[in-house]
């Protein structure tokens, strides 16, 4: 376990309540639909390129159904890809499908944007809390500062980018991060703070 028996109660705190709702807020960006929704895009643009180099005409034949000067998408695509080439091009539309249909069913690129501006919220209340944490009297700062990560983490249960149900991170997916920030924390902060009240904490 990080804590120690001579630890400061904030660290306590840090570790209990605070933290591992920090590090789960930061981990929608690596969920599946933000790589998913990063595969979209490089394959617009890629698709884009293609269609410049001859083979939009048949790609669009192909998603459309259309006829072509009397040629379905595949005569078509056959010609404009000869040999060999032309089952690597139908192999590369097939995972192309599907990538658009998981896409479209999944909302994979709201749901990607929406959980990079998570990840975005989470960096800047990190950078609050170490500002709080060089104080001597943090405690005021990390309550605020704590009522913000729950709200953010709110939204991205409503947005289904959370990665947790129940919605309490998984210490074993997160224990390794919150011990080295535990670490990091009591290293560079916890001689600043000021010792607890007499009769406990606060």
């Amino acid at each position: 376990m990080p804590l120690r028996q001579d630890d400061h109660y904030i660290l306590a705190k840090l570790n209990n309540e605070v933290l591992p709702w920090m590090i789960g807020g930061t981990r929608a960006r690596r969920r599946w639909f933000v790589r998913l929704a990063k595969a979209y895009s490089y394959g617009g643009e890629i698709a884009t390129a293609l269609t410049g180099l001859g083979l939009g005409v048949p790609l669009v034949a192909l998603f459309t159904g259309k006829v072509e000067n009397g040629k379905d998408g595949f005569a078509l695509l056959r010609e404009a890809l000869p040999g060999p080439w032309f089952w690597v091009g139908v192999a590369a539309l097939v995972v192309w499908i599907v990538v658009r249909i998981l896409v479209a069913r999944e909302d994979a690129v709201a749901r990607a944007l929406f959980a990079r501006e998570c990840d975005g919220t989470m960096q800047k209340l990190y950078t609050q809390l170490h500002v709080a944490l060089s104080e001597p009297t943090p405690m005021a700062k990390i309550g605020e500062i704590q009522k913000s990560v729950i709200l953010g983490v709110e939204k991205e249960i409503d947005n289904k980018v959370w990665p947790w149900n129940p919605p309490m991170p998984a210490l074993h997916d997160i224990q390794s991060e919150l011990d080295t920030q535990i670490d990091e924390i009591r290293r560079k902060y916890m001689a600043l703070w000021a010792p607890p009240p007499a009769g406990g904490r606060q």
